[in-house]
């Protein structure tokens, strides 16, 4: 039986290889985008695979609306890979204290909201 894998931040450099090395394993993927440009990042090749599908989703969104997409789009994901990391905007060292807020919501707490979507939907 195939896997089902969820990656989200797929359109990093370092993802697009694994992207790849995943479909040679005979996952079933699921691979979220933030917009038009980045999903453009994936080669045309990994974009038609009939085994992955991408889902374009925005962690600047509202949970709500996060788990609404998840739920839409009927996402099933046995491993779930955070592809965290993105600077969001804030390109030097602030002493901003909401940029780290925003820093830690997008790049943890988001994931996490995400990973117990997938955790509490096992349970039941």
């Amino acid at each position: 039986m195939k896997k089902n894998l969820l990656i989200v931040g797929a359109t990093s450099g370092l993802m697009i290889s694994c992207l790849k090395s995943f479909l040679e394993k005979k996952y079933r993927i699921f691979a979220t985008y933030t917009n038009k440009k980045s999903l453009l990042k994936i080669p045309q090749n990994l974009r038609k695979s009939k085994n992955i599908r991408f889902i374009k989703l925005n962690l600047l969104d509202e949970d709500n609306k996060i788990l609404s997409t998840l739920k839409t789009n009927k996402i099933k994901a046995d491993i779930i890979i955070n592809a965290v990391g993105g600077s969001f905007g804030i390109k030097n060292y602030s002493f901003n204290l909401k940029d780290w807020k925003k820093s830690i919501d997008l790049n943890i707490l988001k994931h996490i909201l995400i990973n117990n979507f997938f955790i509490s939907r096992r349970r039941h």
